[in-house]
């Protein structure tokens, strides 16, 4: 493999895996193999990236809170109209009504998804009515606009220090969902953003010649998987292949151990406060 690897050179790696010799030349081949790659490839890169931390690939960003605009039309009569998404706190929410900000109004269900808000009197009709809100997932104090590059979240940091990590055995409670545009994953956690500065992930990097080795030899490894039963209907060799790409995924991890020493973890805030 050249130390710049490209995408249809991948592919052929992964065909090598499973004893394919004839190799695809570009991207216009019609051939199985070719539509197998193709059908496959992303969704075997984002399994490596998901796999582990990889250095080469981690970044920072700061988040936001989601934000939900809700439309409504007044009918001179209606005075209370229902949320689409669930809001956090009365405070968090703004509203206009023909254009002109108002705080005549109530909130109510707070944090489940039948909130709602009563206005103190109908707006008039084909008046427009904007709701404005901070989204919140049900089941968590917490939510935030994943970036839009982003493959795994790691940590939450605070002035260069992980105080919660989201992999390995003192990772914190959390989960990762869709926003039901489809457009925005959603962090949900019990941090609130005045406990840490960033998020700290590892990002989709696509810029197939700044991976390292061990990277490409995984995707290889995770693309031949899926190519054993796509063109062998080869159960047995698919396995093995899963296998590899287990190996050659706790082989980066131990190369990677070797070669750093990260910052210790801070202490428990228990511990901390003392």
């Amino acid at each position: 493999m050249p130390k710049s690897a490209s995408e249809i050179q991948v592919w052929n790696r992964a065909l090598t895996k499973i004893g394919e010799t004839d190799p695809i030349e570009d991207e216009t081949d019609d051939r199985l193999a070719a539509e197998q790659c193709k059908l496959h490839y992303d969704d075997c890169v984002l399994a490596v990236f998901e796999s582990r931390p990889w250095p080469f690939a981690t970044k920072q960003a700061a988040l936001s809170r989601p934000s939900v605009v809700d439309n409504f039309t007044g009918d001179g009569s209606t005075t209370e109209y229902a949320l689409t998404k669930g809001y956090r706190a009365a405070t968090e929410v703004t509203v206009t009504v023909g254009g002109v900000a108002t705080t005549g109004f109530t909130m109510a269900n707070a944090g489940t998804l039948r909130g709602s808000i009563t206005f103190d009197s109908a707006p008039a009709s084909d008046a427009a009515i904007v709701v404005t809100y901070s989204q919140q997932v049900v089941g968590w104090e917490y939510a935030y606009t994943l970036p839009t590059d982003c493959a795994m979240p790691l940590a939450l940091l605070d002035e260069d220090q992980r105080i919660a990590q989201f992999n390995g055995d003192d990772r914190i409670p959390f989960e990762v969902v869709e926003d039901q545009s489809g457009e925005w994953r959603i962090l949900c956690c019990d941090y609130s953003s005045s406990e840490f500065e960033v998020l700290e992930y590892t990002a989709l990097n696509e810029y197939i010649p700044g991976w390292p080795r061990d990277f490409v030899e995984a995707v290889a490894w995770r693309l031949g998987a899926e190519l054993a039963l796509g063109l062998k209907k080869d159960l047995q060799l698919h396995q093995t292949c899963m296998q590899w790409f287990y190996a050659s995924v706790s082989s980066a991890t131990a190369s990677q151990q070797n070669s750093r020493h990260p910052d210790p973890e801070p202490d428990p805030p228990s511990v901390a406060i003392r």
